[in-house]
């Protein structure tokens, strides 16, 4: 990666810890926007918190205003930008940016593209679909953009609204990877299960 030797990598994620850690154990110095502005993260280098109203979400305004004027910068994006990908357009105009583009965040947020792309890879999918299920036992209802568990709910318990899909509850445990990719190479960071 490119980058102007004493200029730091700015990290802009809900979390930014772990990027940030990265970086500075690879010689980078950095500068973190993000919504906790933990200990952890202070003691990778400078941190703002621009969480939107005290709540696990990004504010723009106070992102932008964090960045100031555009300039020759390496931004390292992580989570927060799932259901307002569009923002990663604007941010392009204020630095180089280490990041999937809009286009692409928007895609993989699409649940039947998904279910279609995962299924066409050889992995089981849960049933998907966008309109409330007839009879909704055994379904769950999640938001289209959502990251993490917070927007899943059992469809029983939901009222239909826009920007929600459902997918068959199917047995087994919840898990997730996290990796780093340039679309020639993937590196496998870790693992996270719920028990």
């Amino acid at each position: 990666m490119p980058h102007a030797p004493g200029s730091p990598l700015v990290v802009i994620a809900i979390s930014g810890r772990a990027l940030a850690q990265s970086a500075v154990r690879g010689g980078f110095s950095v500068r973190v926007l993000d919504a906790f502005a933990d200990r952890d993260t202070r003691d990778a280098g400078p941190v703002q918190c621009i969480a939107r109203d005290n709540a696990i979400a990004l504010d723009p305004e106070s992102m932008f205003s964090a960045l100031g004027n555009p300039a020759e910068r390496i931004i390292v994006i992580g989570s927060g930008f799932e259901r307002s990908p569009q923002l990663l357009n604007r941010l392009a105009h204020y630095g180089t940016l280490c990041a999937n583009d809009a286009d692409i965040v928007s895609a993989l947020k699409e649940p039947l593209l998904a279910a279609e792309l995962l299924g066409a890879l050889g992995f089981e999918v849960p049933r998907t679909q966008l309109d409330f299920p007839s009879d909704p036992q055994g379904w769950l209802q999640k938001e289209i953009g959502g990251a993490g568990g917070v927007h899943v709910r059992p469809a029983t318990r939901s009222v239909h609204r826009a920007r929600r899909y459902y997918q068959q509850s199917v047995r087994g445990r919840p898990c997730s990877v996290t990796f780093l990719a340039d679309g020639e190479r993937a590196y496998l960071i870790g693992f996270n299960e719920q028990s």
